[in-house]
C-alpha cells in the first residue's frame, strides 16, 4: 500500500477526469477531482496506480494528462495538463469577466528596472518570433480603431521620440556645427566635410542642424520638437 495514488473520476455513461491525490488527505473516498467544470457529475472513482511518494503519483499523472491530451480532449473534464512545474493551460480560454478581472488587477502596477532588464533579456533570448499574420494585423487594427490616446500616452510618444532624436542628433556634433558657422562669419558651412569625417554623422542630418542653427533654434528646442521645424 502506497502513500499516494493517480484515480480516474467519470460519469455512468460520460466524461472522465484524471487526477492525483495523497492518501493522507481526509475524506478521500468521496473526493472526485478538483474539476471546475459544473456540467460534470462524477458518480464512480477507480485507482489507476499506487505509489510510495506524491512525486511519483504526479509523475504518473503528467504521464496520463499527456496520453489523452487531458485539455484538449473533449472526454475529459480536465481543464488543464499537470506538468512538472504546475498546469498547462492549454485549450483552456478565459471568460470576458475573467479577462476583464486579470485587467483591472494590472492597473497601476509598475515593473521595478530590475524586472524590466530582465524581461528585456527574456524578450531578446526568444527565437520563437514569427510574423504577424494577416487575420492578426487586421484583429489589432479593429482592436485600435477609433481609439483615442490620452494626454498620457501623448506624452510617453513624444518622450521616446526625443530619445530617438538623442542617439542620432549628439550635442557634440550641433556645438562643433556652431563653432564652424562662428569661425567662418557667415552662413556657409566651412569645413563640413571634417565634421562629417570626425563625427561620423549623415550629411542630411548635418544638413538639417546647419538650418535649424541659422533659424535660431536652440539645440534642446531641436530634439523637443519645440522652435522652428526644417523639412529635408
Amino acid at each position: 500500500m502506497g502513500n499516494a495514488y493517480t484515480y480516474y473520476s467519470f460519469e455512468e455513461y460520460g466524461r472522465g477526469y484524471i487526477g492525483a491525490r495523497s492518501k493522507s488527505c481526509i475524506g478521500d473516498d468521496e473526493y472526485k477531482g478538483s474539476y471546475k467544470d459544473k456540467s460534470f457529475n462524477p458518480t464512480h472513482k477507480i485507482i489507476l496506480g499506487e505509489y510510495e511518494t506524491m512525486e511519483e503519483a504526479l509523475a504518473d499523472e503528467i504521464a496520463l494528462h499527456n496520453f489523452f491530451s487531458v485539455s484538449t480532449n473533449p472526454h475529459f473534464a480536465n481543464r488543464a495538463q499537470q506538468t512538472s512545474t504546475g498546469f498547462n493551460r492549454a485549450g483552456v480560454r478565459d471568460t470576458a469577466a475573467t479577462v476583464e478581472r486579470k485587467s483591472q488587477s494590472h492597473l497601476g502596477k509598475k515593473h521595478s528596472p530590475v524586472t524590466k532588464k530582465r524581461m528585456g533579456i527574456a524578450q531578446k533570448a526568444r527565437t520563437d518570433w514569427a510574423p504577424l499574420t494577416y487575420e492578426h494585423k487586421q484583429n489589432i487594427s479593429k482592436a485600435t480603431c477609433g481609439s483615442t490616446k490620452t494626454s498620457q500616452h501623448k506624452n510617453l510618444i513624444a518622450r521616446s521620440n526625443c530619445v530617438t532624436k538623442r542617439q542620432h542628433w549628439r550635442r557634440d556634433v550641433w556645438k562643433a556645427v556652431e563653432q564652424a558657422l562662428s569661425k567662418a562669419g557667415s552662413k556657409y558651412l566651412w569645413g563640413k566635410q571634417a565634421i562629417l569625417d570626425e563625427y561620423d554623422v549623415s550629411e542630411r542630418t548635418l544638413r538639417r542642424m546647419h538650418k535649424l542653427i541659422l533659424s535660431g533654434t536652440t539645440y534642446d528646442q531641436a530634439i523637443s520638437g519645440k522652435g522652428n521645424t526644417v523639412s529635408g
